[in-house]
């Protein structure tokens, strides 16, 4: 019964455009993104989802409209250089960003 409920929870999250923190994958640490996972999403909303990567581990932003989305989030705390920030990834974050980056490449994004 624990796994329906779960299920139910995250296909209410998926629908919410805002996720709980404020996270538009709030597993992308601990887990793998699936591509399944980012069917339907807008260019800006991949975008989003690859640079919150980024985010969690402290990097910041100069593009003005990261910088300004990310600063409104609770968790966010600009401390590093996005290279620095590259290099906590674990290795969910790391196939992560390579997923979203292919996903970007596939649809003609990048």
């Amino acid at each position: 019964k624990k796994e329906e409920e779960k299920k139910e929870e995250e296909k209410k999250e998926e629908s919410s455009s805002d996720k709980s923190g404020g996270y538009i994958f709030a597993d992308s640490n601990p887990e793998y993104l699936a591509t399944s996972d980012l069917k339907g999403m807008s260019q800006s909303k991949v975008r989003l989802a690859l640079n919150e990567i980024y985010a969690r581990r402290g990097a910041k932003f100069d593009n003005a409209s990261n910088k300004k989305y990310f600063e409104s989030k609770s968790w966010y705390k600009a401390t590093c250089s996005q290279s620095e920030a590259e290099k906590k990834f674990n290795k969910y974050e790391k196939k992560n960003v390579d997923l979203l980056v292919e996903y970007e490449e596939s649809k003609g994004w990048r």
